[in-house]
C-alpha cells in the first residue's frame, strides 16, 4: 500500500510481524524486501479501512502465507483486558517511531509471534519470494554484512530473551473485524 500521508513530517501507521520459531534451534522469519531488497520482518501499512490486527494478518499472508491459527503471539499477561463495545488487540512487543527517508515517518506497532509449523500458504506472487528462518547469530552477521537491519535483529534478540518471560495466546483470540 502507498503510504497515506505524503507531507513533510507525516506519519504512516504500520505493523510488523516478529515471527520465531522456538523449536529445535530458535530460528527467526525475514523476507527479502521487494522494494529495500533488505531483509526485514514481515509487515506494512495498516490501511483506513482496517484495525491493526487485520493489518497484521495481512500482511502475514500476503509476504508468509501464515494465517493467524497457525500462530501464538505473545503477551505479557495472560489474557487481555475485558472491554465492552470495543475490540481488544494484542499488546505490541515493540512499539516504535522511525524516519523513512528524509522528511517521512513510520510509527510501527511490532508483535511477536510464535510459529510451530511452516505456513499453509506461501507468499502471494507480487511479493518476495525469498523468506527465511535464520538463527539469531545468522541474522546479526547478515545485518553486519549490510543485508539486513539491526534493528531487526535487536527485536529478534529481545524477543528471544525477554519474550519467553510473556504468555503465548492463540492469535485468533484477537478479533481483525471492527466492534459489532
Amino acid at each position: 500500500m502507498p503510504h497515506l500521508h505524503t507531507n513533510p513530517g507525516d506519519h504512516d501507521l504500520t505493523v510488523s510481524a516478529y515471527v520465531v520459531r522456538l523449536d529445535g534451534v530458535p530460528r527467526v522469519l525475514v523476507h527479502r524486501h521487494r522494494l529495500l531488497g533488505m531483509l526485514l520482518q514481515c509487515g506494512g501499512h495498516v490501511e483506513t479501512s482496517e484495525t491493526p490486527w487485520a493489518a497484521l494478518a495481512h500482511e502475514l499472508a500476503e509476504e508468509a502465507g501464515y494465517v493467524l491459527a497457525e500462530l501464538d503471539v505473545l503477551q505479557p499477561r495472560p489474557a487481555a483486558v475485558p472491554v465492552t463495545g470495543a475490540v481488544a488487540h494484542p499488546v505490541p512487543f515493540c512499539f516504535e517511531t522511525h524516519r523513512l527517508g528524509r522528511d517521512h515517518f513510520h510509527t510501527d506497532l511490532a508483535y511477536a509471534l510464535v510459529a510451530t509449523a511452516e505456513p499453509s500458504g506461501g507468499p502471494d506472487a507480487d511479493e518476495s519470494q525469498d523468506l527465511r528462518w535464520v538463527t539469531l547469530d545468522e541474522l546479526r552477521a547478515l545485518a553486519a554484512a549490510g543485508e539486513a537491519l539491526e534493528d531487526v535483529a535487536a527485536v529478534y534478540a529481545a524477543i528471544l530473551t525477554d519474550g519467553r518471560r510473556w504468555h503465548r495466546i492463540p492469535a485468533t483470540a484477537f478479533a481483525t473485524t471492527d466492534p459489532q
